[in-house]
C-alpha cells in the first residue's frame, strides 16, 4: 500500500451518459504490530469521481479493516460505513 496509497480507474456506478465517473481508490495503513507482532489497520476509501472535473460525487465509503496473524491462524474483521464520523475515536 506504500508503494500504491491511491489509484483510479474503472466505471463507477455513479457514471451516466451525461456525466461519466471513474473509482478513486484510496487505501492506509493506520496502524501495525498493535495485536501480537503481525497485525495491520487498513483505511479503504471508495469514492465516484466525474471524469471531466475531477470533482468528487456521492458519498465517500469507508471500510476499516483489521488483520491479525498468528502462527498459521490470519484473521480479517471489517467495518463498512459511509459515516467516516462513526469511525472517530470515542471518549
Amino acid at each position: 500500500m506504500s508503494a500504491c496509497g491511491r489509484y483510479e480507474g474503472g466505471a463507477s456506478e455513479a457514471s451516466t451518459s451525461q456525466r461519466p465517473a471513474h473509482i478513486r481508490r484510496t487505501l492506509a495503513v493506520l496502524d501495525d504490530g498493535f495485536a501480537a507482532n503481525e497485525s495491520l489497520l487498513i483505511f479503504d476509501a471508495v469514492e465516484s469521481v466525474e471524469d471531466a472535473t475531477g470533482t468528487p460525487m456521492g458519498d465517500t465509503l469507508v471500510t476499516i479493516y483489521l488483520v491479525v496473524r498468528v502462527n498459521d491462524l490470519v484473521t480479517v474483521a471489517f467495518r463498512y460505513t459511509d459515516d467516516t464520523a462513526a469511525l472517530s475515536p470515542r471518549p
